[in-house]
């Protein structure tokens, strides 16, 4: 079976698109990367002139969204709700105040961070949002991260649109939206890093229409004020999680909810995680310890194609 793939770099990551070739395969994926640059026009906090951007300047007055930011803001205030706050938007001071205030790619090794930590994350209830009209209208002084909400949609979205020609699979960055099996009932094989020894899969998983997020601390980190420092903030501490995981790998029917997932997961820590998975029993995952050790769901070895966990 053939694969016409592209590769490039957008939203801060690098975006792998592979579809099943046809005769509209490759004319399809040479309109990708202008998607992914509509999009980050959209939704980069780092883009002074971003629609999210003007958003995030409103000073609580009404603002008239587009519908691609709307879909992704519903997305983000959904997942507060479901993780009970955990993953949350509204967490854009938090993260500058740790020192992730600028493009991943243009940090140095070390920052000097002065700002405050110590005030509350609010609560994405203070959010008023009306779809139908696409109005949304943020408390003053509130302003949202939309990151990883806004990737995971970005490659479920362009994984819909390319699905209607052929078979595909979209990785940003690792999160991972396949539209189905191959023509001939093939899986894709899909590689778990191993958040230890990246130079090596963890485990090759054998998937059809599947989503994968992953979350972890063990890329985007950094030393400020002479600490480690990660991206993922706990909204109970204001602060970058202290997690004894290194990487949470969450596999679900919808990619936007697995990236919910693998943050929640992440954030509680390996015992509250894996007891939270046991109570969400749609989602499976494999759990990377920082002293080594490797946790899965009892529904994620189904997932798994020939390469065994590694202990």
């Amino acid at each position: 079976m053939n694969i016409d793939t592209i590769s490039f770099h957008a939203m801060g990551t690098k975006i792998f698109v592979g579809m099943e070739s046809n005769l509209k395969s490759v004319s399809a994926l040479k309109q990708v990367p202008a998607w992914f640059e509509e999009w980050e026009q959209c939704l980069s906090r780092f883009r002074p002139n971003s629609e999210l951007s003007r958003l995030n300047r409103s000073n609580g007055k009404s603002f008239h969204a587009s519908l691609n930011l709307c879909e992704v803001v519903q997305l983000s205030i959904q997942a507060g709700i479901e993780s009970n706050g955990l993953v949350t938007p509204v967490i854009l001071d938090q993260m500058e105040a740790s020192g992730y205030d600028r493009s991943f790619e243009t940090f140095s090794e070390n920052k000097a961070v002065t700002k405050n930590l110590d005030y509350p994350v609010a609560d994405v209830s203070e959010i008023f949002f009306e779809p139908a009209s696409r109005t949304i209208r943020l408390p003053r002084n509130m302003r949202l991260d939309l990151g990883g909400f806004g990737k995971g949609w970005a490659a479920q979205k362009a994984m819909r649109r390319l699905a209607r020609i052929a078979p595909t699979l979209v990785d940003a960055g690792g999160d991972i939206a396949i539209s189905s099996t191959l023509s001939d009932g093939s899986p894709w094989p899909v590689g778990v890093e191993n958040a230890i020894h990246p130079e090596v899969s963890q485990v090759v998983l054998s998937l059809g229409k599947n989503s994968v997020a992953t979350s972890g601390r063990n890329r985007r980190y950094w030393l400020a004020d002479g600490q480690l420092r990660h991206h993922i903030i706990d909204p109970r501490t204001n602060r970058p999680a202290l997690t004894d995981i290194v990487t949470a790998t969450i596999i679900n029917k919808n990619l936007t909810h697995a990236e919910m997932a693998s943050k929640a997961v992440f954030i509680q820590g390996s015992q509250a995680g894996m007891q939270w998975l046991e109570d969400h029993p749609a989602y499976s995952g494999i759990l990377t310890l920082e002293n080594g050790r490797i946790l899965t769901t009892p529904g994620f070895e189904k997932h798994i194609w020939s390469e065994h966990v590694r202990q």
